[in-house]
């Protein structure tokens, strides 16, 4: 589906959310990587815990190296807005990335398997129920009225007017996704699964890999002793460059869409810059969600209508009242 489709959502950390208060935005998940590596390494003698049991099972195993990283990183992250600050500026040490990337992983993967998302998800039974539970959350409106006068029976044609842009590490979209389709239409477990993998979903930075199916290293809400290989598709900001052709299916989404939607994005310079290289459109309609926004809006609203004026739609809503008091001009309704 490398076609654009006309409405796509750019997630930041804010909209997660939704699916628990446990997921982290970038200072909470700085403060639980901080937390998490002094429990391991800030007792001394011979870690004994998450990250260096998975390091252990890398192919170069867990060395000395791996120790001093560890320390560093959990010395120095009170210093930078987020774990990606840090681990950009010592991208050329492979260790801090190691750790970095893996701590991530570790936190992400609890914050899965502790959200709302995935309560009684280990029945299909429970996993459906919990999907219904989130009817009101800013994504169940979303599947209920996109495409309106479309039988939620065919939900999956409605969920080709979508794309996503998903600048989280978690699969909270692609696991309530996977419910919907599952709940409203004939799809058995595969094949919802099958077509969420290939609906245009893009993370520009990575994530755990896939929620579900035979290429799930970690299904949602399920943990995993394969931290070390959930962290490699786990990116920094320099490091996106790297996945060209991530970056190409990120231009295809972008450029064609006729409205974009930012929701609990923090609008972070770099972020914002990557969407505006890589095929953002300023002539599409552009809304966004963000509680609490930081100063950084006000410099988003100047990159997004350049020489035309400040958007107004850039509002300091809640994800779910954002979609539930725009549902007219998103859907028509």
């Amino acid at each position: 589906m490398e076609n654009s489709p006309y409405l796509v959502f750019i997630i930041g950390a804010g909209a997660s959310k939704d699916f628990g208060q446990n997921m982290p935005v970038g200072p909470e998940l700085a403060d639980r990587i901080e937390r998490i590596l002094n429990e391991e390494f800030g007792r001394g003698g011979t870690p004994d815990g998450p990250i260096s049991n998975a390091l252990a099972l890398s192919a170069g195993g867990f060395g000395a190296n791996h120790v001093i990283a560890a320390n560093r990183i959990r010395r120095a992250i009170h210093t930078k807005d987020s774990i990606d600050d840090l681990l950009d500026e010592w991208k050329d040490i492979p260790e801090m990335l190691q750790v970095g990337k893996v701590a991530i992983a570790h936190i992400i993967q609890q914050a899965e398997c502790n959200s709302n998302l995935a309560t009684n998800g280990d029945t299909a039974n429970g996993f459906l129920e919990t999907v219904g539970r989130f009817r009101d959350s800013w994504l169940g409106r979303v599947v209920r009225h996109v495409r309106p006068g479309t039988s939620r029976r065919r939900l999956a044609d409605a969920l080709n007017d979508m794309a996503f842009v998903i600048f989280n590490y978690d699969r909270c979209v692609e696991h309530m996704l996977v419910g919907e389709l599952l709940c409203n239409t004939e799809m058995d477990t595969g094949q919802a699964q099958s077509f969420v993998a290939n609906m245009a979903i893009v993370h520009p930075y990575g994530s755990l890999g896939a929620q579900g199916g035979p290429n799930a290293i970690a299904p949602f809400g399920r943990s995993s002793n394969y931290l070390e290989r959930m962290a490699l598709d786990i990116r920094t900001y320099t490091e996106e460059a790297h996945d060209l052709s991530n970056l190409n299916r990120l231009k295809a989404i972008l450029e064609g869409a006729r409205t974009t939607v930012f929701l609990g994005f923090s609008y972070h310079p770099k972020n914002l810059d990557l969407l505006l290289q890589h095929g953002l459109n300023l002539q599409s309609d552009i809304y966004g969600a963000c509680k609490h926004p930081c100063p950084r809006v006000d410099d988003a609203r100047r990159k997004l209508s350049p020489g035309v004026g400040s958007p107004s739609n850039l509002t300091d809503m809640g994800c779910d009242q954002f979609i539930s008091s725009y549902q007219r001009a998103l859907f028509g309704i």
